[in-house]
């Protein structure tokens, strides 16, 4: 499931690229919008009269998990205003050694040194991927990526510390806290054209809510160090899209880390598997 969910976030900068004229906030909005109407309809059509049960049910630690969601989301957006996207991918690669250290300190799981070495040899291929791109400065947009990948290891510790819960609804609320955070911060300028609007929303509705919801099921039988471990593939197929549909050819040193990333997750599923099966 998790690698589901790495292959449908894989689309997201393909999808910016299809944006028209929305500003990165606008597009956060209806994005966030189409991805809480889409889980909350699909809530009420598979569980009906105990949907609200079934959102309630994720308590006061699904409402910070989702909060959690929603601010590193919105730090990220102020990363991308702030600093290169080099600059963000690189921070944001670092999450599963903040998984693993969150998790270690507040729920005690350990993680292999197999899996320490595996998520090194991914890092340094991130690190050849955007390295050309990384750059001084930019203080405050390197500090938001930090924040959101700090914040987003958090969200994943709610997950596992919750894993005998469905947790699902707290993509919907997190999408709620975003759509009554963002106005604010745009000033109340939220006037798209419809293209925008549709591609938008529906980037919410299906790509966001699918592959946060898969995360999240994911996240209840994966240790957390493992599961954003894996998530890295969405770094691997990102640049392959768009080469693929947008003719943006990528660099030597993309193909080369990306070589690297994908060489050391499939390293993990084949000793990790025969790992847990002996």
């Amino acid at each position: 499931m998790v690698m589901l969910s790495a292959v449908g976030f894989s689309f997201n900068g393909l999808i910016v690229r299809y944006i028209d004229a929305a500003t990165p906030l606008q597009a956060t909005f209806y994005r966030s919008l189409g991805m809480s109407l889409g889980l909350f309809c699909f809530y009420l059509i598979v569980y009906r009269g105990t949907a609200v049960r079934h959102v309630r049910d994720i308590g006061r630690t699904g409402v910070l998990g989702a909060a959690l969601l929603a601010v590193s989301a919105m730090a990220m957006v102020f990363a991308m205003y702030n600093t290169t996207v080099a600059n963000v991918v690189y921070v944001s690669s670092a999450i599963p050694f903040f998984s693993a250290a969150l998790a270690w300190m507040m729920l005690g799981e350990r993680v292999p040194l197999r899996m320490v070495a595996f998520m090194l040899v991914a890092f340094s291929g991130v690190s050849l991927m955007v390295g050309g791109g990384i750059s001084a400065g930019a203080a405050f947009g390197n500090f938001m990526a930090l924040f959101s990948t700090f914040t987003y290891a958090s969200f994943v510790i709610v997950i596992r510390r919750m894993q005998n819960v469905d947790m699902t609804p707290m993509v919907a609320i997190a999408g709620v806290w975003i759509c009554v955070t963002v106005p604010f911060l745009a000033g109340g300028d939220l006037a798209v054209s419809g293209y925008d609007f549709a591609l938008c929303f529906f980037w919410g509705a299906v790509i966001a809510a699918a592959g946060h919801s898969l995360f999240v099921i994911a996240a209840r039988n994966l240790a957390a160090a493992e599961v954003t471990f894996l998530m890295l593939l969405e770094f691997v197929l990102a640049p392959v899209w768009v080469w693929w549909l947008v003719d943006e050819v990528p660099v030597w040193t993309t193909m080369v880390g990306g070589a690297l990333v994908m060489s050391s997750l499939v390293g993990w599923l084949l000793v990790g598997n025969r790992g847990r099966a002996t």
